[in-house]
């Protein structure tokens, strides 16, 4: 009786890193439909016509493509509501809503979008620094935050 030999099948190379999809696979993958940014944070704000949304002037690059991204403000408000929108292809997505006083990236991503961190207002300046991570869904907050004291007075 013979006997053969097999050699082993080879082993997959591994992957070093998986980049976030680009273009319109981008905007695909994060959550909704295409969107208009403004309609779309009225509805989800129930903000009647009168409301004051205005696009923030210098949004975060919230999945690092390079274009820029749309960010839907609630004026007028001490914390107003952020409304994050990822633009690609012409395309917008609904991707989370904060209410802050300031956002921005920070270091870290997670499912393809920037880990974000936001300010709140405390008492006497004091700000509370949390951080955001987006799920594949919507932005979340994770964590206690910490504590950002503002200007004192001697």
């Amino acid at each position: 009786m013979a006997v053969a030999c097999r050699r082993p099948a080879p082993a997959p190379e591994p992957i070093a890193s998986i980049a976030p999809p680009a273009g319109a696979d981008a905007a695909r993958a994060h959550g909704s439909a295409c969107v208009d940014p403004l309609d779309d944070a009225r509805g989800r704000l129930h903000a009647g016509s009168a409301s004051q949304l205005e696009r923030d002037g210098h949004p975060p690059d919230l999945d690092g493509d390079g274009q820029v991204d749309v960010v839907v403000v609630e004026a007028g408000a001490r914390e107003p509501v952020h409304v994050l929108y990822v633009m690609a292809a012409g395309c917008a997505r609904f991707v989370g809503r904060v209410d802050a006083f300031m956002l921005g990236c920070s270091e870290g991503r997670t499912q393809g979008l920037c880990d974000l961190w936001v300010d709140t207002w405390l008492v006497h300046g004091d700000r509370l620094r949390s951080r955001w991570q987006y799920d594949g869904r919507a932005y979340r907050k994770i964590g206690d935050g910490e504590l950002v004291p503002g200007p004192r007075r001697h």
